[in-house]
């Protein structure tokens, strides 16, 4: 079905590699490093206790997280299950949903 599998493990993040899923998503939203979505501060600190990291702004104690205000947001889904799909549906020979839910 899909022809160049080097490439699909590659875009993907390795399938099934959470940590460089979240790595992606966080140079994609702050290509500039951190920016406070309130303030503009650019140091944050960490809070990692959840499955996703959350960041608190060390200026305004804002908090946000790498998937407020994407596609991805209020969504349970792994993100590398969402950027294997979003990488299948870009191909030209695209997939339907069923075909989608056997290969994911």
């Amino acid at each position: 079905m899909y022809r160049d599998h080097a490439a699909f493990k590659s875009f993907c993040c390795n399938s099934d590699n959470e940590d460089e899923c979240i790595q992606a998503l966080f140079e994609a939203k702050w290509p500039n490093g951190f920016r406070c979505p309130r303030c503009e501060h650019t140091l944050a600190y960490l809070i990692s206790t959840r499955r996703l990291p959350l960041y608190e702004c060390k200026s305004c104690h804002q908090q946000t997280s790498l998937t407020v205000g994407t596609i991805f947001e209020g969504s349970r889904t792994p993100l590398h299950l969402w950027f294997q799909a979003l990488f299948l549906h870009t191909q030209t020979n695209s997939v339907n949903a069923l075909q989608l839910s056997q290969i994911i």
